[in-house]
């Protein structure tokens, strides 16, 4: 049955609305997510519907496990009968990697699974130079450092300006217990010694072990192998923490 003027003007305001709103939360949400503090400390993401939700001021909403909660916006709370958890909403910092977990700390170190295909990847690196070098890997670790990676990403990107494309490159070291704690928490101090770390080589030559600096118009210097020495602090960024024996 064909609509009459009054029905088409009224669907097309309707459309016209929901349209607008659809363009809307994305606008208004760009670069904020909302998340739940599950336990202590622990903070999980909200579904990106249900993000909306909360974004274009819907108090109520059904999670994942299909509980009706409801968002008190004066106190920051998710309410689901007489459970009560704490609701954050937080700018997302761009200038860190879209696969770092969100957290409000400066540092963390978190464990990979092993079945993820970050710490396979990571695994598959390694063994491209240690394998058959150990019997067991006991953990892999995410090291997520925000001052000292923009520090690296603000060097990488002075190497960007000068070459166009940085020669950056995913390398290995060992060291001890005790200098990886002191590298992932203090940033890579050249007093110790190195961890799985993101490089950037620049521009390179074959250099000595009496060397304090690279020599005039070089970044870093190298045995001509596998083997890259960095003088500037900021030029490595540990990634990863691989423990094993």
């Amino acid at each position: 049955m064909p609509l009459g003027v009054n029905e088409v003007e009224k669907y097309f305001f309707q459309l016209t609305a929901e349209i607008l709103r659809n363009a809307y939360i994305p606008v208004f949400s760009h670069g904020y997510i909302w998340s739940v503090e599950t336990s202590s400390g622990k903070w999980k993401p909200y579904s990106y519907r249900v993000h909306r939700m909360i974004e274009s001021a819907h108090i109520e909403f059904d999670n994942e496990k299909s509980e009706r909660c409801q968002i008190i916006f004066s106190s920051m709370q998710e309410e689901y009968q007489t459970r009560k958890r704490t609701v954050k909403r937080r700018r997302i910092d761009l200038a860190l990697p879209n696969y770092w977990d969100l957290s409000d700390a400066n540092f963390n170190r978190l464990v990979l699974l092993e079945s993820s295909k970050e710490y396979i990847d990571v695994l598959n690196q390694f063994n491209s130079t240690m394998k058959n070098n150990y019997s067991e890997i006991i953990k892999i670790e995410r090291i997520q450092n925000e001052r000292w990676y923009k520090q690296y990403a603000a060097h990488r990107d002075d190497f960007i300006q000068r070459y166009t494309q940085p020669d950056e490159r995913l390398l290995f070291h060992g060291c001890n217990s005790i200098s990886a704690d002191k590298i992932v928490q203090e940033c890579f101090n050249r007093a110790f010694a190195g961890v799985n770390a993101r490089v950037l080589i620049g521009k390179t030559c074959v250099g000595k072990s009496s060397m304090k600096v690279p020599p005039e118009g070089f970044d870093t210097t190298t045995d001509g192998k596998h083997i890259f020495v960095v003088y500037h602090d900021a030029g490595a960024y540990g990634e990863y923490l691989i423990t094993y024996k």
